[in-house]
């Protein structure tokens, strides 16, 4: 085993726990109160169906006037399924799973009309450059927004190993975020498709959609082997069944690992521990896409095994708890990248965030901005490759959408596939703008107005 740290909760559930989920028991007093008092005067055989609508009622009169406070207070149903960024989450905390099911299944109705709405790029191809074959490792890891990797306190970086891989490997400060309709799941669906997301629904979802601009179909088909792996549970935005489908053999996911839900998900450092296991049997080129969840907001999961008496001084506990979940992530992940180049060394490892943590405050401002209507979020990349490359992109902001592009002439496999994106490993090309919401932006443009923001 790589890792040793063992874990300190025993939720078997992926939802965390809250007092909000108190709503499930909402009928349960006025079920106790007619039961005894129509019990004493009735005959409950004969009368157990006034008695059943006299419970519904009552029921529904409290969960309307809850809905109804919601509403006014902005966290209703409606809002939560007009939230572009929230994702599933309160949803499932809020309603449970089956309320959230149902509602992927109206919202999806009608699939075609979906479907219809993403926008292709141009064609772009390549040609078969030699046999021997790269590995791919991509770490997607939640929450870590551009600003984290130069943050300070007390004179100390919070991510240490990622600031010095800066200096040490392929740094773009900032990739701009395709965080959209569906939340967290837009990030895999626009790096291995090289779409844009919809705003209004997650792509993962749509059950008739086949992926065929998926750059891991391309790579399985010249004998790649392809696994993901997540620390939460595969069904959340029907992971479990849209990774297959975008070309990969399987999606491993925590309960598939053995791991259990400390907080929302499982310990990034088992999560890292088993796909390194995993990868460890692998023979021939292989892809590996893995999903991280310690870091996820509210960014108490992390206090379950990691504490960092570093950062006591900071009174507002969301930026604390943050930063304590983020010096976890640099941690567990340098130990994984160290191991990894040990053994691998013809492995490109493209470690990225995937969206702002949503905190804007003196003592922490992430970068994302406001701009021509359009909301603008922007995580770092690094990516490590297998002869060394040092480059830090000082003047251009690059895209989720030039992954695919670059990943596919990287591995040197004949290619076509249609996307806006640049290969961003060729440091001196002619890149085009970025492509954002039916709108052409100049890099340098991006780049500078988000550099401003510290």
């Amino acid at each position: 085993m790589l890792f040793n740290e063992g874990m300190t909760a025993a939720n078997q559930n992926a939802a965390p726990i809250n007092f909000n989920m108190v709503i499930i028991l909402i009928d349960l007093p006025g079920f106790i109160l007619l039961y005894k008092n129509f019990g004493k005067i009735m005959d409950f055989r004969k009368n157990k169906r006034f008695i059943t609508i006299m419970v519904s009622c009552i029921s529904l009169v409290f969960l309307g006037g809850i809905e109804v406070t919601s509403y006014y207070k902005e966290w209703s149903l409606v809002h939560l399924v007009e939230s572009k960024y929230n994702g599933e989450k309160p949803i499932v905390e809020r309603y449970g799973t089956l309320v959230n099911n149902a509602l992927g299944i109206y919202l999806n109705r009608n699939e075609k009309v979906i479907i219809d709405k993403l926008k292709y790029g141009s064609v772009q191809n390549g040609k078969a450059q030699g046999n021997k074959r790269s590995n791919f490792i991509f770490i997607q890891v939640e929450s870590m927004d551009s600003n984290a990797v130069n943050k300070q306190y007390n004179g100390s970086y919070i991510m240490p190993f990622l600031n010095s891989l800066k200096d040490n490997s392929v740094y773009y400060p900032y990739v701009l975020s395709e965080h959209m309709g569906g939340g967290t799941s837009d990030i895999e669906f626009s790096v291995i498709n090289s779409l844009e997301p919809l705003e209004g629904y997650s792509a993962q979802k749509l059950s008739s959609y086949n992926y065929p601009n998926s750059f891991i179909k391309i790579l399985r088909r010249n004998n790649y082997s392809a696994i993901g792996f997540h620390g939460n549970k595969g069904s959340f935005f029907n992971r479990n069944i849209s990774f297959p489908k975008m070309g990969f053999e399987r999606l491993v996911d925590m309960e598939t690992m053995g791991l259990k839900d400390v907080g929302w998900g499982a310990p990034d450092k088992d999560v890292l521990n088993y796909s390194y296991d995993y990868i460890s049997k692998k023979k021939g080129p292989f892809v590996t896409y893995i999903i991280t969840m310690t870091s996820h907001g509210p960014f108490t999961n992390a206090s379950n095994y990691h504490h960092s008496n570093t950062f006591e001084g900071i009174v507002n506990a969301n930026i604390k708890n943050y930063l304590n979940s983020m010096s976890y992530v640099d941690k567990v992940l340098g130990d994984f990248v160290t191991e990894i180049r040990k053994k691998y060394k013809n492995t490109y490892i493209f470690i990225f965030g995937d969206h702002t943590p949503n905190i804007r405050d003196k003592e922490y401002m992430q970068a994302s901005f406001n701009y021509d209507n359009k909301y603008f979020e922007f995580v770092p990349l690094f990516i490590i490759t297998p002869d060394g490359r040092k480059y830090t992109e000082s003047n251009r902001a690059v895209s989720m959408l030039d992954f695919s592009p670059t990943i596919l002439r990287a591995a040197g496999v004949a290619f076509e596939i249609r996307s806006d994106g640049a290969d961003i490993l060729n440091f001196n090309g002619d890149w085009k703008g970025i492509k954002f919401k039916d709108v052409v932006y100049k890099r340098e443009d991006l780049y500078e107005k988000v550099s401003e923001i510290k």
